[in-house]
């Protein structure tokens, strides 16, 4: 049996197919966790997140429009609700000391880990429309265009902003004690 179109299974659920529902959840709720969680950097708060944009999802699930695609669609919810944690919390994280060395240099596994923590930290220092638009392209793997059309931007907008995001994430960087050639 060939896995059902996104738009199918919407279709299905608007006439009453409740496993229509739950076969869409099965399909994004990581990804949608993932980016809860590298917005607001808290494990709670991205289950928070993610339970919330599906909710929300089933409930203007009416107002989706076909010619969209329902990732899309599904992905600016999960986005505005990581917004709306981040507003309410409006928790800081403050940089730490640039003469605090990071520490672990046992291997290179520790190292990666120590590095993608560093990256996680310092995404959480940028604005979010920053923050966003690094996440969209390089966690998730989105082209340009797609990610114009999620956040409502211009394709060059999206590039301009993308390349601001990289040079302020790399300053921040440097400002925790990450060396030049890594940042």
């Amino acid at each position: 049996m060939l896995p059902k179109r996104d738009e199918d299974l919407v279709r299905l659920c608007l006439l009453g197919e409740q496993n229509a529902y739950t076969e869409l959840v099965d399909r994004y709720q990581k990804p949608i966790y993932n980016l809860a969680l590298r917005m607001t950097n808290d494990q709670a708060d991205a289950a928070d997140v993610t339970q919330t944009t599906f909710i929300k999802a089933f409930e203007k699930l009416v107002t989706f429009k076909s010619y969209h695609h329902f990732f899309s669609w599904l992905y600016r919810i999960g986005i505005n609700e990581s917004i709306n944690c981040l507003r309410k919390r409006r928790r800081f994280v403050p940089i730490p000391d640039a003469s605090v060395s990071p520490g672990l240099q046992a291997g290179e596994g520790a190292a990666a880990a120590e590095t993608a923590q560093l990256v996680q930290l310092a995404l959480m220092h940028l604005n979010r429309e920053y923050r966003l638009i690094l996440i969209l392209r390089h966690f998730h793997g989105l082209n340009y265009d797609d990610i114009a059309h999620m956040l409502n931007l211009s394709v060059n907008l999206v590039k301009v902003r993308l390349v601001t995001a990289r040079r302020l994430l790399k300053n921040i960087l440097i400002k925790m004690g990450m060396k030049d050639e890594k940042a």
